[in-house]
């Protein structure tokens, strides 16, 4: 049974954390982010490290539509490389949202490279099969930039390039069931130069009820709502697992959740 105002209630909760990781080298320092809200339906992360003599930042905006199930991540991924030589860059952006479900997915990329010195070079890590890629739950979900992608400079300036993914967006067919959306990004960076990675990510779907057995959406789980599902036993009106009945797998359920529901 679908509750929506008790969903409602879980995309104005509290944001939760971002986890940002990044790694220079082989060597790799992880923050945990705070969101900042912007405005309702749109959470502001940002973080920032230096490992060795390159800096990386994250700066990522979480958006969340109230009249629809899309939610949206862009994320700008920023390095400056102040040692002479080329270095390994990876990026790793995790945020947990309201878990979403029968999913499509899309969306737009960008890559810059910026050279301060005479010539400059950002190119794929070793035998990575991707420059950038989406994730959900820790695991890819596309590869935006496979490899080999490659921007050169052979003198002070900028390169850039962009394109679309999953179009119209989003289109793509996405996991069956997403709580977390997040971008890693990999690649070498010649010594002196900046690169910055742009990814806009769309998710469309089904939100998952956060709390099914809540049958009055008062937020709680309790003595009314048992009172509905007896009075619903053998109907559908009080079906709390969605196997289309009311019955005893629904009373367990019921009587697990007794208490205030979870925001997500």
């Amino acid at each position: 049974m679908l509750t929506t105002p008790l969903i409602v209630a879980a995309l104005l909760a509290a944001p939760p954390p971002a986890t940002f990781t990044a790694t220079v080298d082989g060597e790799s320092e992880t923050l945990v982010l705070e969101g900042i809200e912007i405005r309702t339906g749109e959470v502001f992360y940002v973080g920032n490290v230096t490992i060795g003599c390159t800096y990386v930042s994250a700066s990522c905006v979480y958006f969340q539509s109230l009249f629809g199930p899309a939610v949206a991540l862009l994320g700008n991924f920023y390095s400056a490389n102040a040692c002479e030589g080329s270095v390994s860059v990876e990026t790793s952006f995790d945020l947990p949202i309201c878990p979403v479900t029968y999913t499509v997915i899309g969306g737009l990329s960008s890559v810059t490279l910026t050279s301060r010195t005479d010539s400059a070079k950002l190119a794929c890590v070793g035998d990575n099969e991707w420059l950038a890629r989406t994730t959900s739950d820790g695991v890819g979900t596309y590869d935006i930039w496979l490899c080999p992608t490659e921007l050169e400079l052979v003198l002070p300036g900028t390169s850039y390039a962009s394109n679309v993914w999953c179009s119209p967006i989003p289109s793509c067919p996405g996991p069956e069931s997403v709580s977390s959306l997040g971008v890693d990004t990999a690649y070498v960076l010649s010594g002196g130069d900046e690169a910055k990675v742009v990814v806009q990510s769309v998710v469309d779907g089904t939100f998952i009820d956060p709390c099914p057995a809540d049958l009055d959406g008062d937020g709680v789980v309790g003595r009314a709502d048992l009172g509905l599902l007896l009075a619903a036993w053998g109907t559908p009106d009080g079906d709390v697992n969605g196997d289309g009945t009311t019955d005893g797998a629904d009373l367990g359920i019921l009587l697990n959740d007794d208490g205030p529901c979870p925001t997500c």
